[in-house]
């Protein structure tokens, strides 16, 4: 217990591992789209990073964190509700899958 209690993830760490989720996702759905001449590249890469300061900016503003000792959570409120999308234990977040990410993404919804 007490190795669960040293181990609980900060409410930081929830947002990097969010964000790097969320990063991934988008680099790969824009670099699709860029097509292969540099102006394209160019746009993906002002893309990606904008996308990532936007992701920051909104996890640092909305994420609500919860630490329960031995394991803590990250919650966003969507549509009225408290929806939890990461949890974190022995210095682990887990959150949702890149394909997950993608559906929600390209059609709101999970599978």
């Amino acid at each position: 217990l007490v190795l669960l209690a040293l181990t609980c993830p900060k409410r930081k760490q929830h947002i990097d591992e969010i964000k790097n989720k969320v990063a991934a996702v988008t680099e790969k759905k824009i670099a699709e789209n860029a097509g292969d001449n540099d102006f394209g590249k160019g746009l993906a890469v002002f893309g990606s990073m904008l996308t990532n300061q936007l992701v920051e900016m909104a996890l640092e503003a909305k994420l609500e964190y919860n630490n329960y000792v031995f394991c803590s959570l990250g919650k966003i409120e969507y549509e009225g509700e408290m929806k939890t999308i990461s949890v974190g234990v022995l210095n682990q977040i887990f959150t949702f899958s890149e394909e997950d990410l993608e559906n929600i993404i390209e059609k709101g919804t999970v599978k």
